[in-house]
């Protein structure tokens, strides 16, 4: 019979399984869950921007947003480095873009309508919502970094107060069926 330790809540953990998840399964177990896709976008010499799953917003008293991106990515010195990023949130029937910039070795600008806003940072066109962020903290957590980031403008193409709840979800479903969007960078 194996022992086993009570837990503060009363439930019985084994010494096995206290160690981590095996990553793929994980990742796979994360996919069935809907969350928001947006795509980040930052300036410098050459335009960064990547797909990022890992979006929520954090306080609205000051406005605080965050997501996360692996170290290891080719975006990540840019991120970094960068004092200023844009958000954006992605539209129902943008899939083609979101996946456009999850995937690594190609120009992710390339085939997007975009141009540089004031700051130098990449506006793509079309989008549902743009956050223009100060970058607060990075933070390191296991392989990625947490990014919070301070809203200081805000641009829709929608009218406020207008129902985007159904557009979102719509394109977040979709894309959360099986492709491996998450933290693509």
């Amino acid at each position: 019979m194996r022992r086993t330790k009570r837990g503060k809540g009363g439930g019985q953990v084994s010494p096995e399984d206290e160690r981590p998840l095996e990553p793929d399964k994980f990742r796979q177990l994360m996919r069935r869950q809907a969350s928001t896709v947006v795509i980040v976008t930052v300036a410098g010499k050459r335009p960064t921007g990547f797909t990022a799953t890992s979006f929520t917003s954090v306080s609205l008293n000051p406005p605080l947003v965050l997501f996360c991106l692996d170290r290891s990515s080719s975006s990540w010195p840019a991120v970094a480095r960068a004092r200023h990023l844009s958000i954006h949130l992605l539209a129902d029937g943008q899939e083609d873009i979101a996946r456009t910039f999850a995937t690594s070795g190609i120009d992710r600008f390339a085939d997007s309508t975009w141009s540089p806003d004031e700051d130098g940072i990449p506006s793509i066109k079309g989008v549902l919502a743009r956050l223009t962020c100060r970058v607060v903290e990075r933070t390191a957590a296991g392989d990625h970094s947490i990014v919070l980031a301070e809203p200081v403008r805000a641009s829709t193409a929608t009218p406020p107060g207008a129902d985007r709840s159904s557009t979102t979800t719509a394109v977040t479903r979709r894309l959360a069926s099986g492709d491996d969007l998450a933290d693509s960078g």
